[in-house]
């Protein structure tokens, strides 16, 4: 930048990028659907921790193996579910 301005060390830049309005509007629906896939994420996750509990404690004391047959997740998934605070 030196070669074109004298105060190129002290001079800011200011990016302005014009985006044509379907590329601006694609990035627009990503952004609202990974919010959205985050939510149902979340959701899921503490989904998973609920059946978790209900398969290995209470009346049903289930195996981390079975509970994990049942819910399609490895027997060390339900293991970290059963002690995950989250």
């Amino acid at each position: 930048m030196e070669l074109f301005v004298a105060d190129a060390r002290t001079a800011t830049v200011i990016d302005d990028v014009k985006l044509p309005a379907t590329a601006a509007k694609a990035i627009r629906t990503y952004a609202t659907l990974r919010k959205r896939a985050d939510q149902e994420d979340h959701r899921a996750a503490l989904a998973a921790r609920r059946a978790v509990r209900l398969l290995r404690g209470g009346t049903l004391k289930m195996s981390a193996r079975d509970a994990a047959r049942l819910l399609g997740v490895s027997h060390q998934r339900v293991h970290q579910l059963a002690h995950d605070e989250g």
